[in-house]
């Protein structure tokens, strides 16, 4: 199992998360898009949530180089999102991600994230890490562990683009 499988599994647990999210609740992720002047309809966000979830589960499924490079380029389109954002600067509530609204903009985390998943996925298409099921075959106690810090990884993501910037927010606002 090459190295790289472990936060490869978690980034792609991270876009299955999200995309789920935003299927059932797109409303805050249309909002954004319709901030930064893009057309989204809250069944444009449903499409494109079905799109992040069908490139979650070919990862997971398939495994190899097609599915990594999809995840990385999805990646990619998160980070431009969000610099975009920032560069027009466009204050939204939130970047939408998991389908909720927040009372922060996505900031330079996000993008230092979605950049660092997007290189993962890329290490991951050139090693060509294999369907999940490959990669528990190789784990003790059939996978269990493996399957616990995946979930473990994918939740401290996400509290790192949803709570984190709201936490520093509120310790900078209260030491001032």
């Amino acid at each position: 199992m090459p190295i790289i499988a472990g936060p490869f599994h978690v980034i792609v647990g991270l876009l299955l998360v999200a995309g789920v999210a935003k299927l059932v609740r797109p409303g805050a992720t249309a909002e954004v898009a319709k901030a930064a002047g893009i057309l989204a309809s809250t069944w444009v966000v449903r499409i494109f949530a079905l799109v992040e979830i069908a490139a979650a589960m070919a990862a997971f499924i398939v495994g190899g180089w097609i599915p990594a490079l999809i995840v990385g380029i999805s990646y990619i389109v998160f980070a431009g999102f969000v610099t975009m954002l920032k560069v027009r600067g466009i204050e939204t509530a939130g970047c939408g991600c998991f389908g909720q609204e927040s009372e922060d903009p996505p900031g330079s985390l996000h993008i230092v994230v979605d950049l660092v998943a997007a290189l993962i996925a890329g290490v991951a298409a050139v090693v060509a890490v294999p369907r999940i099921a490959t990669v528990l075959a190789d784990q003790p106690l059939a996978g269990v562990p493996y399957i616990g810090f995946i979930a473990l990884g994918v939740w401290l993501l996400m509290v790192m683009l949803t709570d984190l910037p709201r936490l520093v927010y509120l310790t900078m606002e209260t030491s001032t």
